[in-house]
């Protein structure tokens, strides 16, 4: 059957600029393609999944239309259109040609109206009609043959509405009677007022009676509730006015040409020029894989072959075989390099690159590894002195130093030279962390001169694409050889072409580190830290296996008494796993909540996410006992029975990877496992803590964690005085936060006010709204607002800092910490009230935790260089958050809490706001903390 497609294009676009706006995407040209990217991924799922055999994207055209005209405040309480948007709107025009997809658009005539118009008439020219819509107004069109097609999001995959789901999503007889129901409950987004009193149950209720609002307002009378029929009869005018403006219309002078809606083969050209401007190096790939399952390779070349004529008239035929592929034409640049293999036997050619190494001020290198664990080995390496010119080193067949034979004598007296031998010598590579450890387990050490210019870029900006390729378009405009299944590149090719893009990317990095007054950051802060957060990833964490299967034992034991509890009281058994099934039980033979207080998930059954069954706990004693059971199961499988499973076979250990340049706010992360992540919060989750003991019998394990540091960062950035007097007086925070919020001796505050005035101190370094605060202490809206102004008006200078903050982001473009670390803000000024107050309170959120962040960072750096020179056996081992973690000596305990605690209270000093550091230790990381 023919199927017509038709796209909802500005809706699309918006829904996806703002699923990408935490994460937005910024190209090296500064454009935020975040818009661009999310529709043509939509439109190629489309084209995948649904293979439509005719396709139209309708748009709004920038004129007064009939609406506006017959009611002047029709959508004017709407906000501008974001900046961003605005801009990425000529590249989907165009990019839409380049495809040859139909683009449609009528003056005087919303998109709701081409689409309704295109949908009718694609029916009778016996097409099945799916209109690409989140948009509930398009539900009046719906009817056999005409359906609304939602896409994915928020967690919802993606659903088809026909007229039954329509009738029984609006709880009516007709699709037609939405219009009725829209025109008396209204549309705030356009600003269509609707009846005053009249939302969505009374519409519905009304709807059931009467069969349309002529039919009501002809029958007031026979309406039971006075309320109501005081509501209609007052507002006659406005039910019949917003019924006009909700119709779409089906009469716009446009027509349905099935060759022009048909889809057609793209132009590969102009797709891949408008590619490359965008930098969509992905979604290229994805979108040439789709095609060319679609079309012949042959019919896809033939553009292709046609502009590279002139270009490849020189080789000969043997060689253009190796280009045939037409997704790697970009290769036939690369012909200008020189990307020479080197024999460690060739000892004169060896010789040469000493003596270029010798005359340099700087060499860049890349390293093949066997793998990215803290086992990994080199198998080659790759060396370049100047542009488009390498060097590559197989080393397949060497093994490690410690086992060295004759043979491998000039290998390592080659390597030695370069990374320890010649101090002089800046080594550049990326991802330094991972060269030195695969170098040292290869018996080979990298000394302090290094530049890594993944660090070096997330200083510059944290939030932008940091694969090397990404930094190679970023700041050489220049694409890399991307391996390919269908075509694997030569390793010599591939690894000489990193060294060279790592030594083309050295100055251009230099210069963006002087730029931003990051340099001093980089040499001081993130390269030293480098050595310590490889140190900490080779020494490991012992685990206490025993205890952890003993602790499974113990929870499934519980969980199978829990799931007894949970079928006696459902009166059956089920799979407690399945929301489907649970759904079925709570909702469907429980009659929970009565569905009042839950929301259908992407399959159509009432949700029991978390939040939800929190909501529905006082309804049925069986709700706390599955989220208990969901407790005890993910404790489980999440930590206690995956965590063994990650001990390294050779040291016994577990080795997490400490990742530096991930979080825009500077902290550290960790994965395999995520030692951020360990729960605290409940019983049961702390002892999972129990199973991190030292790695000796005679060892204990010491934490240090900083106490309330955010809250005191705040304090000293803001100098509020009443908060840094708390803070000097040694007082409770957040009780005499309390006493001043609610006007007490703090003697006299509750429990209640002391978690309040927490959930407060805290939520205020977040940027907490009032209703996120109402959420979180479970009060009204109002009385979280009252808090918050009362907050604010015994602490004025929290409040003036915060405003502060934004402002200087405002400026500036960027936030950041006391020590220069930045944080850039694309969307501070945006037109976008929803972008603009998220990056506000990252301009907040960002001074006060990139600072912490900072400080930590540099206690690590100090206490590493003092057990150096202090020559002790003591290890650090982890780094949670505000929590430094030691596997220490009995013999060395006193010498190291003096130390860290000296050290991590200097690290960085606040102004008029003591920093404190509470030690404490034992025989496993629980009873420690």
């Amino acid at each position: 059957m023919k199927t017509l497609y038709l796209i909802d294009a500005m809706a699309l676009i918006y829904r996806s600029f703002f699923a990408l706006n935490k994460n937005p995407r910024i190209n090296s040209k500064g454009l935020n393609t975040s818009a661009i990217l999310g529709f043509f991924n939509s439109i190629v799922d489309i084209l995948q999944k649904h293979q439509p055999t005719h396709l139209a994207v309708c748009f709004d055209v920038q004129k007064a239309t009939f609406r506006s005209e017959e009611y002047a405040q029709y959508k004017a309480n709407r906000q501008a259109m974001p900046d961003e948007i605005r801009e990425s709107l000529p590249y989907i025009k165009e990019l839409l040609k380049a495809m040859n997809i139909k683009c449609v658009g009528v003056e005087g005539y919303e998109a709701d109206d081409v689409v309704g118009t295109l949908a009718k008439k694609g029916k009778k020219q016996g097409f099945q009609v799916y209109m690409v819509t989140p948009d509930k107004d398009y539900c009046q069109l719906v009817e056999d043959n005409i359906f609304i097609l939602k896409l994915p999001h928020m967690g919802q995959g993606e659903r088809i509405w026909g007229v039954d789901e329509v009738l029984e999503k609006f709880e009516i007889k007709r699709t037609e009677q939405v219009i009725d129901i829209l025109g008396l409950w209204g549309d705030s987004s356009d600003n269509i007022p609707g009846v005053k009193g009249i939302g969505e149950k009374k519409a519905k209720q009304l709807l059931q009676q009467f069969d349309s609002i002529e039919d009501i307002l002809a029958n007031t009378d026979k309406i039971e509730s006075n309320s109501i029929r005081k509501a209609i009869e007052e507002n006659k005018e406005d039910a019949l006015l917003s019924k006009k403006l909700a119709t779409i219309s089906l009469d716009v002078p446009i027509d349905l040409v099935e060759d022009e809606f048909a889809i057609k083969q793209p132009n590969i050209l102009e797709c891949k020029a408008l590619f490359e401007d965008l930098e969509f190096k992905k979604f290229a790939d994805r979108f040439y894989t789709y095609f060319s399952t679609v079309y012949s390779a042959e019919d896809l070349k033939q553009d292709i072959y046609k502009e590279t004529k002139k270009e490849i008239n020189h080789l000969n035929q043997q060689e253009l075989n190796l280009f045939s592929d037409f997704t790697n034409f970009d290769n036939l640049n690369k012909s200008n390099k020189i990307y020479k293999p080197i024999s460690f036997n060739d000892k004169e050619a060896l010789q040469a690159i000493k003596e270029q190494v010798l005359r340099a001020e700087c060499f860049a290198f890349a390293i093949k590894y066997s793998d990215e664990s803290i086992n990994a080995l080199p198998l080659a390496l790759s060396l370049s002195l100047e542009k488009d010119k390498a060097y590559f080193f197989s080393l397949q067949n060497v093994k490690p130093k410690n086992n060295t034979t004759t043979a491998n004598t000039e290998v390592f007296a080659f390597l030695d030279f370069l990374f320890s031998a010649n101090k002089q010598v800046t080594k550049i590579c990326y991802d330094l962390k991972l060269c030195k450890n695969a170098l040292l387990n290869f018996g080979v050490e990298i000394d302090e001169n290094c530049f890594d210019v993944f660090v070096a870029h997330y200083l510059v900006n944290s939030e932008e694409r940091s694969k090397l390729d990404d930094l190679s378009q970023i700041y050489l405009q220049y694409e890399m050889l991307a391996p390919t299944k269908k075509e694997p590149v030569d390793a010599c090719m591939q690894y000489c072409e990193m060294a060279d893009v790592v030594w083309q990317l050295h100055k251009p990095m230099a210069d963006k580190l002087q730029e931003s007054n990051t340099l001093d950051l980089f040499n001081n802060m993130e390269m030293p830290l480098v050595e310590v957060l490889m140190q900490m990833q080779r020494t490991g964490v012992q685990l206490d296996k025993a205890f952890l299967e003993d602790y499974s034992k113990q929870l499934q034991q519980e969980k199978t008494k829990l799931e007894e509890q949970i079928y006696t009281l459902a009166g059956q058994e089920f799979n407690i796993s399945s929301p489907k099934q649970l759904s079925d039980i709570l909702f469907n033979k429980l009659n929970i909540g009565n569905g009042s207080k839950t929301k259908k998930t992407k399959r159509e059954h009432l949700s029991t996410s978390e939040d939800v069954l929190k909501k529905l706990a006082p309804y049925h004693e069986i709700i706390p006992l599955i989220l208990e059971y969901r407790t005890v199961s993910k404790l489980k499988s999440t930590y206690v029975d995956a965590l063994p499973l990650l001990i390294n076979k050779y040291s016994g250990k577990i080795h997490t990877s400490f990742n530096q340049c991930v979080t825009a706010t500077g902290r550290l992360s960790s994965n395999n496992p995520n030692l951020q992540n360990i729960p605290i919060r409940t019983e049961r989750g702390k002892q999972i803590r129990r199973a991190f003991i030292p790695s000796k019998a005679e060892n204990v394990i010491l934490s240090a964690d900083y106490s309330q540091i955010e809250l005191r960062v705040i304090a000293s950035l803001s100098q509020d005085e009443h908060l840094c007097l708390s803070f000097q007086e040694g007082k409770d925070i957040h009780r005499a936060t309390a006493a001043k919020i609610y006007h007490c001796q703090e003697q006299e505050v509750t429990s209640q006010q002391r978690s309040r005035a927490k959930s407060v101190n805290f939520g205020i370094i977040y940027g907490i709204s009032a209703f996120g605060l109402a959420e979180d202490i479970n009060c009204s809206r109002s009385e979280a607002k009252q808090l918050i102004e009362d907050y604010f008006l015994q602490f004025p200078k929290i409040q003036r800092y915060i405003q502060d903050k934004i402002n200087f982001a405002k400026v500036h473009g960027y936030a950041q910490t006391i020590k220069g670390r930045r944080r850039y803000l694309k969307n501070i000024n945006s037109s976008s009230a929803t972008m603009r107050s998220f990056d506000e309170r990252n301009a907040v959120n960002m001074t006060i935790q990139g600072t912490s962040a900072d400080m930590i960072k540099l206690a690590m750096i100090n206490i590493y260089k003092r057990l150096q020179t202090m020559h002790l056996e003591s290890k650090m081992i982890m780094q949670i958050h505000d929590e430094l973690v030691f596997d220490v000596p009995k013999t060395e305990l006193q010498t190291m809490i003096t130390m860290v605690k000296e050290e991590m209270t200097n690290a960085l000093p606040l102004q008029n706001v003591p920093i404190v550091v509470e030690p404490s230790f034992a025989d496993n990381l629980m009873d420690a903390h």
